[in-house]
């Protein structure tokens, strides 16, 4: 574990950097970065299915030994601290109105794709072009659309069996559709909008003039199938 925790402290700084510039603001507390040597005592700790790679909570970050596997813990690390960053922002429960996509998106692109990639845009474009996409729905909670359980990240095509490619495919759809939200920082102007306890349907209508459905059926006509050049020109300078 020493090993491990010393190739974490290596990128650890960088990493918030990164962080806090997709955000727009600083941590406002120190980050702490938990590190397990078995899959059970990360489990135990995290209240985590032991295949979990990655968790996080007010009390900091996790990372269990599968997420040193194949050399992904730095985009584990960066894509949780995304998260951390939102919940020393607000409260859990502000946290969980947030639409899942929303919230997903803002995490992968603030991380340069932790958590999406098994499945790189070409991919993603390639689902879009058969119109099968997520839904971005505008409202988050415990059971999201229509109030059924597991409905808190709908599609419009029936879900895959392969649970971790969904997942990725998800992901990053969420990102890309952040990143076409995002041009002149008008997303991060968002969140500011949330720390303050507002609510993500009225205050996306504010801000955008448009509904979710109405800027998604935007991105589709004027992004998605393109090069997405604007996500790239956002990015992280130091990355």
């Amino acid at each position: 574990m020493e090993a491990q925790a010393k190739l974490v402290s290596f990128f650890l700084d960088d990493a918030i950097r990164q962080i806090e510039f997709a955000h727009g603001k600083p941590f406002t507390k120190n980050v702490i970065v938990h590190i397990y040597n078995t899959t059970k005592c990360f489990s135990h700790y995290t209240d985590s299915n032991e295949r979990i790679k990655a968790a996080v909570n007010i009390n900091g970050l996790f990372l269990s030994p599968l997420g040193f596997e194949k050399k992904r813990e730095k985009l584990f690390l960066t894509h949780e601290l995304s998260h951390l960053h939102l919940f020393q922002q607000i409260s859990i429960y502000q946290a969980i109105q947030i639409p899942q996509w929303f919230h997903e998106g803002l995490v992968v692109y603030a991380s340069n794709g932790g958590g999406a990639d098994l499945v790189n845009e070409k991919a993603a474009i390639s689902y879009l072009k058969e119109n099968k996409h997520i839904e971005p729905i505008d409202v988050g909670g415990l059971f999201g659309k229509r109030g059924v359980w597991g409905e808190r990240w709908p599609t419009n095509y029936p879900r895959l069996k392969d649970g971790a490619f969904q997942q990725h495919m998800n992901y990053r759809q969420s990102e890309m559709f952040y990143a076409f939200l995002n041009k002149g920082y008008k997303a991060t102007s968002l969140l500011r909008n949330f720390e303050k306890g507002n609510n993500f349907k009225e205050s996306f209508k504010n801000f955008f003039g448009k509904t979710t459905y109405e800027m998604w059926s935007e991105y589709i006509s004027e992004q998605a199938l393109t090069s997405q050049s604007t996500r790239t020109s956002l990015r992280y300078a130091g990355i």
